[in-house]
């Protein structure tokens, strides 16, 4: 076979244009890869930041209620703030503070429960005989019960994250009190109960000797 060499071989490749294209579909796909990868290495990082966080708060918290237990509630400041060891845990800070506890309103659940009408004139009695009782009660709630919060916070700025545990708290002094209330509650109540017995018996042999008429 001769080879002629006015004969023309045409070896077809990529155009200038394919090649282009193909390379701005490689720039999106990698930034596309890129940009959820860092999105990927983000969402880790703040899930170690707030297992680290969850872990501080609970430490602190333990602290604190093994404080109360030890020296009473009243040893804990209303609000104080600080930071974690900055060597173990750096941009790690903590603030706890204490809020009173409102208590419910046992007048008005009184006064629901005796009602106003003259059939109701037995319950109303021993609603007023209770609420003497049910106000001290509420006032050793106010002063002993409180709501302990604890909130660890890391990071600045618009990337400031923070995590928070709530507990309450009762002073022992609070919680005798209340029982002690409640006891004098439940003894007047079985005293009255006993008192009204022994009058209805006691006025049951006059009420027969009136129907009997004079004995012969």
């Amino acid at each position: 076979m001769m080879f002629n060499p006015d004969t023309k071989i045409k070896n077809k490749g990529f155009s200038f244009v394919e090649v282009l294209v193909a390379m701005v579909i490689l720039s999106i796909s990698l930034v596309v890869l890129i940009n959820a990868q860092a999105r990927s290495l983000d969402l880790v990082g703040r899930t170690r930041s707030l297992d680290k966080a969850t872990t501080l708060a609970i430490s602190k918290m333990t602290e604190l209620l093994e404080e109360v237990k030890q020296k009473g509630l009243g040893t804990l400041r209303d609000e104080e703030n600080g930071e974690f060891d900055q060597a173990k845990h750096p941009d790690f800070r903590w603030r706890y503070w204490k809020v009173a506890v409102p208590a419910p309103d046992f007048g008005a659940m009184l006064n629901a429960v005796a009602g106003t009408s003259e059939e109701d004139a037995s319950n109303q009695g021993n609603a007023a005989l209770l609420a003497g009782p049910l106000k001290m009660i509420a006032k050793a709630w106010g002063e002993g019960l409180r709501e302990l919060h604890v909130e660890v916070k890391w990071g600045t700025g618009k990337n400031e994250r923070s995590y928070e545990l709530v507990t309450h708290l009762i002073a022992q002094d609070a919680i005798s009190q209340v029982q002690g209330l409640i006891g004098s509650l439940g003894g007047g109540g079985q005293q009255d109960a006993q008192g009204q017995q022994n009058t209805q018996n006691q006025k049951a042999p006059q009420s027969q000797q009136q129907r009997g008429g004079p004995l012969q």
